[in-house]
């Protein structure tokens, strides 16, 4: 199943990279979960997602979501029923979320890794790219 998105730099070290970054987020308890999820659901998504990053995309995962999510939902009051392609959504979404991720993190280390050959064959402008480097690791999403 072919998926809607176009993950040029979807490379072995980049999913390795949003490994990485769905296993920061599980282990500080901040991994995003569907409140559309049914209990099943909720406790399979984690290993999907990972193996979705590790070998698959995000119709792969989409795919794998199928049945994990309530067909009925509480809003303002009434019952309504949750949108036939929740899988869908929510799995293009949360994919693209920590390849994105991955990316912006490999953008930042290649910024640190050429401030560093810049600083070590340029010695006088050390304080200079040193300031710099700082201020740029400082706004990484994820130091």
């Amino acid at each position: 199943m072919p998926g809607d998105f176009d993950f040029r730099n979807l490379t072995p070290e980049m999913r390795s990279c949003m490994l990485r970054e769905i296993d920061q987020d599980t282990a500080d308890g901040v991994l995003v979960l569907s409140k559309r999820f049914t209990e099943a659901g909720g406790v399979g998504y984690p290993p999907l997602l990972r193996s979705a990053a590790s070998e698959h995309n995000e119709a792969w995962l989409a795919e794998s979501l199928i049945g994990s999510f309530i067909a009925m939902e509480l809003a303002a009051g009434k019952w309504k029923k949750v949108g036939s392609n929740a899988h869908t959504l929510f799995a293009q979404c949360e994919f693209n979320r920590f390849y994105c991720r991955a990316v912006v993190r490999t953008c930042w280390l290649i910024l640190i890794m050429a401030s560093a050959f810049i600083e070590q064959d340029n010695p006088e402008s050390h304080d200079l790219n040193l300031k710099r480097s700082s201020a740029e690791c400082s706004m990484s999403p994820s130091s």
